[in-house]
């Protein structure tokens, strides 16, 4: 993996361990994890066999590896 790619998951990971404390929406408002998933190329839900929300990955960037942050098991 290169360094940028590294880089790019690194910034993503403190994101959202930290916050999004320095960015601004287009409202001027600070950046939420609702801005950030409006921007994602794709969600794939996790459900429970009784149909009740488990989880998501949500793809964050693609065309080299593809990097998806996967709220069930907290990794990117």
């Amino acid at each position: 993996m290169s360094k940028e790619i590294r880089d790019h998951v690194q910034n993503i990971v403190n994101n959202l361990e930290n916050g999004f404390k320095d960015d601004l929406n287009q409202d001027d408002q600070e950046f939420t994890a609702f801005d950030y998933l409006s921007d994602c190329l794709d969600i794939e839900w996790v459900l429970h066999s009784d149909r009740t929300f488990k989880g998501a990955r949500v793809l964050v960037a693609f065309g080299g590896p593809n990097i998806w942050i996967n709220t069930v098991t907290n990794e990117v």
